[in-house]
């Protein structure tokens, strides 16, 4: 038999033994000893660990908010710690998140986010003051629409107190704080055409930001995107409004959301350049210059994924032709160097035949400016393509890799001009959940040797400065980000898990030392410790021949594995195309409170399609969404089922968002009516056809429905809805969901009422459901003991209620005597 030579398995079945031979037999008092995790600690943040907060102003100062909530500044040299805003400041015009505050290039002034109308993922209106540092004074930003109005956008440039603002979809300049706005463009049109912000494709798909300008390195010149969405099609999202005022809304109201789909017009993309912005006292309108994409580009559809100022004088730019399966790095100037346009000249094509190409990361430069870094593909023999760093050349293209193997580079993060080093993220070879810092020298020596800064951390082996004497802390580090000096000598590094994160300052130069510590989360560190955790659990499981998937579980804090009692479990999945699942960082997420408080099982695998390691294994969902992802769920769910005596076979349910709810419902779909895996599922703002969704998400992984039919059927959810019938299924959706719409449940729903097949539904006025998870998973108040809500199968598909192992979770404190009830 097949699972008999498998070494997952043995390493299973050793793991189980080895767990067995544990039993503290003196074991006589509570099972449980610590207070359980509360469902208002997951929803309220309680378990949220401070990041890095700050940013480097000059090569040598930090500023970053302190933990009283001042604003200070850190020079890495003197080691002088400077206040700059007391915390009240902030308090008093409700300024409290990073993104809420920007400093000034001259450090003279902080740009205040007082008021915030969200409006996309990333996007919102709102007001803006300028706080002047040395004055302590306030005022507002002037607005060129007035005091009333509200702005797109508003950002400092790179030079003095220059700012850059859109209000109307339309581009103003301001020299400086003090001066009058200039109006940079003129054509803006609500939701049609737009200057400098993005439209809802690219914030969401492709910038992931709410800007679209980049100031030169000087900032004498301003590049700005322009995207035209009038041939768009649009989606009509329906705001019914408050049942509190029926009068003013007698009517719903329509939202027109400019929203392409796979098949269908997307918006254009036009790149433009003021290369001479104007002076204090100017208020002439000043003229831009066209940047043209490479020859063999136009007429084509393409996106615009990466802009970035090379110097003063020129731009490379990423376009990515729709289709996806092609990229064109382009080097963008003046080449006449008379205020003409500028002309792209192609400097690399990256094109995958399996899959699709990503090329989003910023570069990296060299000193001279005549080479730049970037992720790219490569070939590892057998193992396939694995993300490396690449160094190509500005003037002849040449691509010389400067490192190999079979992992993945996650981000490039500094060049050290004076030693040529890069400095990057990777994870380790066999381990995509890590995620470290390495470096590696620019040469074109064959044998370039790869060093890893931060693999050691919590071994004993890792650099620490011996004179502060709180810097000797105890931590675990797998996981890693850095934050590097303008001169590549200094960065702040925030170890980022899988034990409580901390945040370090480190002196790279004199042998990656820490020379100061900035958090230790010791807040967090004390609540985690009086808390009854899960055990976590890492394995793999076997999937064919070439592919294992990896499983990570939060057991109950009180199972023992010598015991037969018998737990339920929830996997909850997401199992989109290059998405991962588990990693090694800190989270404490409402699956430990269910394992915390409910002993619930909570289970998170990531199977073929995942990231991380290697395009072979990624790109196997290519053309065929919902195939290969959700058998891998079932196959692994039903092999931890027959491997696992602690689970209860016939109380294991599934749970999923947006991609995720997709999975879930295709894998009650596409389970085995006669021996089925899972006996309930939740989704929650599933998609269910694709033709539904985004065209530049869905055509990336499908291709354009006209070249790719039988993929789109094969993944269309409502085709396959018979299975659902003999199942408990749970379907949430909010109305204003502006991403994965609303019509998308509708569809569903409709599938589900032709075919006859009960199930539960719940749909709300909103753009999100995360509060809901509070009513579906909680059962009864925090305060009692969990009682089954009667009537129902839900909360969490009836898991709660099952009196197999009620006994277990209404009696917290009971001996290892236990035995499971019986049925």
């Amino acid at each position: 038999m097949w699972i008999e030579s498998n070494p997952q398995l043995c390493g299973l079945m050793s793991w189980l033994s080895i767990c067995s031979i544990h039993k503290d037999i003196s074991d006589t008092g509570p099972r449980v000893k610590n207070q359980r995790i509360s469902l208002d600690e997951i929803l309220h943040g309680e378990f949220q660990p401070n990041r890095f907060n700050g940013s480097w102003t000059s090569d040598t100062v930090l500023t970053f908010r302190n933990g009283d909530g001042a604003l200070v500044s850190y020079d890495v040299f003197t080691k002088k710690l400077t206040n700059l805003v007391i915390n009240t400041t902030f308090r008093t015009y409700n300024v409290y998140g990073t993104e809420s505050y920007q400093i000034s290039p001259d450090l003279r002034h902080l740009l205040l986010t007082v008021e915030r109308k969200p409006k996309y993922r990333h996007s919102f209106e709102g007001k803006f003051k300028i706080y002047d540092i040395h004055k302590k004074h306030a005022y507002d930003l002037h607005s060129p629409g007035g005091p009333r109005s509200l702005l797109q956008f508003a950002g400092w440039g790179h030079r003095g107190s220059q700012l850059s603002v859109v209000w109307n979809n339309d581009l103003y300049y301001y020299n400086s704080v003090n001066a009058v706005p200039v109006r940079l463009t003129n054509d803006g049109e609500s939701d049609v055409l737009f200057n400098a912000i993005p439209d809802w494709l690219y914030e969401e798909e492709i910038l992931s930001s709410n800007k679209a300008m980049w100031f030169s390195p000087n900032g004498e010149k301003l590049c700005f995107a322009k995207f035209n969405d009038s041939k768009v099609d649009i989606q009509p999202i329906p705001r019914y409004g408050s049942e509190l005022d029926p009068k003013a809304n007698q009517y719903p109201k329509i939202e027109q959301l400019r929203y392409p789909k796979p098949g269908r017009p997307i918006p254009s993309v036009e790149l433009f350049v003021f290369k001479t912005l104007p002076k204090e006292g100017d208020n002439s309108f000043p003229s831009a210059v066209v940047v043209k994409p490479p020859q063999s580009l136009r007429g084509k559809e393409y996106y615009v994924t990466i802009v970035s100022w090379i110097d003063d004088n020129r731009l490379l730019m990423n376009f990515l032709l729709r289709s996806q399966t092609q990229a064109v790095l382009a080097v963008c100037w003046d080449h006449n160097r008379k205020n003409s346009d500028y002309e792209c000249a192609e400097s690399q094509t990256e094109t995958s035949h399996t899959g699709w190409v990503e090329i989003n990361d910023q570069p990296l430069f060299d000193g001279e400016r005549q080479a730049y870094f970037l992720p790219l593909p490569v070939n590892d023999g057998a193992n396939g393509k694995f993300l490396h760093v690449a160094k190509i050349s500005l003037a002849t293209g040449e691509r010389d890799y400067l490192t190999h193997g079979p992992f993945d580079i996650v981000s490039l993060k500094a060049y050290d001009k004076k030693n040529k080093f890069v400095y990057f993220l990777s994870t380790r070879e066999n381990a995509p959940g890590e995620q470290h810092l390495y470096r590696v020298k620019d040469t074109k020596d064959d044998d370039k040797e790869l060093e890893c800064l931060t693999c050691d951390i919590g071994s004993g082996s890792a650099n620490i400065s011996d004179s502060p004497a709180d810097l000797n802390v105890d931590i675990e580090c797998s996981f890693v980000d850095a934050h590097f000096n303008p001169t590549a000598d200094f960065y702040v590094r925030e170890c980022l898990g899988p034990g409580i994160p901390s945040v370090a300052l480190v002196d790279v130069v004199q042998n990656n030392t820490v020379v100061k510590i900035m958090d230790t989360n010791d807040r967090l560190r004390e609540l985690v410790e009086i808390r009854a955790m899960p055990q976590v659990r890492n394995f793999s499981a076997p999937l064919t021949d070439k592919y294992n998937a990896a499983v990570r579980l939060l057991l109950p804090p009180g199972l023992r594995d010598e015991e037969i009692i018998k737990y339920p479990m929830v996997v909850d999945v997401y199992a989109g195309p290059g998405s991962i699942a588990i990693q090694e960082r800190f989270v404490i997420s409402w699956g430990h409170y269910l394992a915390s408080k409910k002993n619930i099982i909570y289970a998170s695998i990531d199977g073929r399609g995942s990231a991380r390691q290697g395009e072979t294994r990624m790109h196997e969902v290519y053309k065929h969404l919902g195939t290969i992802e959700v058998a891998d769920q079932l196959a692994v769910v039903r092999y931890l089922k027959s491997m696992l005596h602690f689970i209860e076979e016939d109380h294991v349910a599934l749970q999923g968002w947006s991609y995720g709810g997709y999975v879930t419902a295709l894998a009650l779909a596409q389970d085995s009516e006669t021996d089925p895996v899972f006996c309930c599922g939740i989704s929650i703002a599933p998609a269910s056809n694709w033709l539904y969704y985004d065209a530049a998400y869905t055509e990336r992984y499908m291709q354009n429905p006209s070249v790719n039919v039988g993929g789109y059927e094969t993944a269309d959810l409502t085709r396959q809805v018979d299975n659902i019938k003999n199942k408990k299924f749970f379907l949430i959706h909010g109305t204003l969901d502006d991403n994965v719409h609303y019509q998308q449940s509708m569809m569903l729903t409709q599938a589900l009422v032709k075919k006859e097949i009960l199930f539960s539904s719940l749909c709300c006025l909103i753009t999100s459901v995360s509060f809901l998870l509070k009513k579906v998973w909680q059962g009864s108040h925090e305060k009692r003991r969990p009682t089954p809500i009667k009537g129902t199968s839900f909360p969490a598909c009836g898991l709660i209620s099952t009196g197999r192992w009620r006994a277990s979770l209404i009696n917290v404190s009971t001996p290892t005597t236990l035995k499971r009830s019986a049925s």
